[in-house]
């Protein structure tokens, strides 16, 4: 979530954006800009241990190589979970073994497609 300058411009742009935030202060900062905003919400959570909510369509992340991989085998999960397509967008970094299917600058569009049960091991 950041400041939550991302969620705001997707609010925008009409969609429901939820902020995940493991820094309380960056929670306060994005919940007091965004506070006329009813279709933004932050949560003070770790976005490793949530699933997405069932109306997910778009996932964004400033990410970290460290946690491509990782960051890769969650959006599978909740595709596979969802049982639909689930568009991520990272900003700065690629994931890991997986090629974007869009680029603009730094940012990286991923496209993930439910698997089959046999096909879901990432």
């Amino acid at each position: 979530s950041g400041d939550g300058v991302v969620l705001r411009i997707a609010s925008e742009c009409g969609a429901r954006a939820i902020g995940y935030e493991l820094n309380p202060i960056l929670v306060l900062i994005s919940r007091f800009i965004s506070r006329n905003d009813n279709k933004v919400s932050v949560r003070l959570a770790d976005f490793w241990f949530m699933s997405l909510p069932d109306t997910t369509t778009v996932v964004y992340a400033f990410s970290v190589t460290r946690d491509a991989k990782k960051m890769a085998k969650k959006m599978q999960s909740e595709t596979n979970r969802l049982q639909r397509t689930l568009h991520f967008i990272s900003f700065g970094n690629t994931l890991t073994g997986l090629e974007s299917d869009a680029t603009l600058g730094a940012y990286n569009l991923y496209i993930f497609y439910p698997l089959q049960s046999a096909e879901a091991q990432v």
